[in-house]
């Protein structure tokens, strides 16, 4: 712990950090919290925020968990965080975390500039990630949705229509990865007769369309 403290480059920090998440007790993840507070980078702040979120939640607090998540800038580092507590929440606190996933909707524009980061940033993310594009939404709903009660179904059914809706413009193979993702989301609403069904369609366009 000392050794992550004295380090003084964003990226080192936050690498420290993260490595030292799965050995900690719960009065050390306190200390590692206020190393990580101490990140000027934000991405490697936010980087690092989201690696601790799954153990915070499991150790300390659940309602710090979320708390934490809603500092975390990046989308696709939020939607992380959220699949790491999705199983550590209950039914309230399960709402809350539905209306982050909402709010991960993505504009053209932030999917741009998160193109961007990647070229410009070189070891933030690798080439082959930057080439199939995915939505943070659909990562955190695909992790939030099979803990979710039978008083969640209307929400989450109207978030898949939304997704469904947006995923209809993007090129095929960006589609069909993210509806692989989304299998859980579909087995929750609907059951194996729905994942054979969505199956059957998913077969029909590419003999249509190959």
């Amino acid at each position: 712990m000392s050794t992550a403290r004295r380090l003084r480059e964003s990226r080192h920090r936050a690498h420290a950090a993260s490595a030292l998440v799965p050995r900690l007790s719960e009065s050390q993840l306190s200390e590692l919290l206020e190393i990580i507070q101490g990140i000027e980078d934000s991405f490697w702040h936010d980087s690092a925020l989201a690696d601790v979120c799954g153990r915070v939640g499991e150790l300390l607090s659940p309602r710090q968990a979320l708390d934490i998540i809603r500092d975390i800038e990046s989308k696709p580092l939020r939607a992380n965080a959220l699949r790491a507590v999705a199983g550590h929440l209950d039914e309230r606190l399960l709402g809350e975390a539905l209306m982050l996933t909402d709010a991960l909707h993505p504009s053209s524009t932030e999917r741009f500039h998160r193109n961007v980061e990647v070229f410009l940033g070189g070891d933030r993310w690798s080439s082959e990630k930057l080439r199939v594009s995915w939505s943070p939404q659909v990562a955190a709903l695909s992790a939030l949705a099979p803990n979710a009660p039978p008083s969640f179904r209307a929400e989450i059914y109207e978030m898949w229509q939304e997704v469904l809706r947006r995923l209809a413009g993007e090129e095929r193979k960006d589609s069909l990865t993210q509806l692989a993702m989304l299998s859980s989301v579909l087995d929750r609403q609907g059951g194996a007769p729905a994942l054979v069904a969505c199956a059957r369609v998913v077969k029909d366009v590419t003999r249509w369309w190959p």
